[in-house]
């Protein structure tokens, strides 16, 4: 672990294996020296070209001693307990990777001068209707359920450690996840081939975003000096029905039979009326002022394949 040390200009990836976390691994992996840390390394088929260190983020000061042996110059922090139904039914595990991490990485960066970029949520918003164009980031959160809390608890707790950190908030992700089925389109493709007929809401309105588009924008934010709170989604307002359909039409199937295979909804029919949001789209003004790297619609994000 002593060579690590001697890195210099390094990124260190926390939350490395998941969905997000492989396809930034990979594009900051071209950039310059690379690792990715969780508790399990990312798949073989993910092709990560890069090296992985085993960490526990609940393990007592575990997160901390890896930053001071790695010494990274960036960190990215990905790690999070992401479904809404995991964080209900684990509330404790909810706060503590969702806010109490985000605070302990925040200050074990400040503690070696390290660039820190947090990866938020949408959901941080629901309570309160959207604005037209979509939520800024001066626009007051309002969370519904508790991982859209624990989320705006994280934030709260990056920012007050380090002011000069950047807390970014991504919508929906969509794209190419290895054959591991995650996500909103391989999560989607895997239901129906297995013969399921997903339901979808009609009034859950997103800005979704292609997952490699959300990760080159991450690794462009690593190296910028931007902080404070950054808005990165896509560029058009659809309900998840409307997603599904595209989904499966970029797919190949004609728009009879995805509406065949796809059945829609509305939250409050299901009763998630009051913990499933109406509509969280972002406006991305600034991102589209502050960074080289498009916002890619969904013709152009559905069409991507991995580098």
């Amino acid at each position: 672990m002593n060579s690590l040390a001697e890195a210099g200009d390094t990124t260190l990836i926390l939350g490395g294996s998941g969905f997000l976390g492989v396809h930034l691994a990979r594009l900051a992996a071209q950039v310059g020296r690379t690792w990715t840390a969780a508790r399990t390394p990312p798949p073989p088929q993910c092709a990560v070209p890069c090296g992985h260190l085993t960490c526990d983020a609940l393990a007592p000061g575990g997160v901390e001693q890896l930053i001071q042996t790695v010494r990274p110059a960036r960190v990215a922090l990905c790690t999070a307990l992401s479904r809404a139904a995991d964080c209900a039914a684990y509330p404790v595990l909810a706060g503590a990777l969702n806010a109490e991490l985000v605070g302990r990485v925040a200050r074990a960066c400040v503690g070696i001068g390290a660039r820190f970029v947090h990866v938020s949520s949408d959901l941080v918003f629901g309570r309160l209707p959207a604005p037209i164009g979509g939520f800024g980031e001066t626009d007051q959160p309002g969370p519904v359920n508790l991982y859209g809390t624990s989320k705006l608890a994280g934030e709260g707790q990056a920012l007050a450690a380090d002011p000069g950190c950047l807390v970014v908030r991504l919508p929906l992700l969509y794209g190419h996840s290895f054959g591991r089925a995650l996500g909103a389109s391989d999560a989607l493709l895997a239901q129906v081939a297995r013969g399921e007929r997903p339901l979808l809401f009609g009034d859950e309105w997103r800005t979704p975003l292609e997952v490699s588009c959300a990760a080159q924008a991450i690794v462009e934010a690593l190296h910028s000096e931007l902080c404070g709170v950054l808005h990165v989604a896509g560029p058009e307002r659809c309900n998840r029905y409307e997603l599904g359909l595209q989904v499966l039409q970029a797919g190949g199937w004609s728009t009879d039979s995805a509406r065949q295979a796809l059945a829609v909804g509305r939250r409050a029919d299901s009763g998630l009326d009051t913990t499933r949001p109406a509509d969280v789209s972002l406006n991305c003004a600034r991102a589209q002022r502050e960074l080289r790297t498009p916002l890619v619609g969904l013709a152009q994000g559905l069409s991507r394949r991995p580098a």
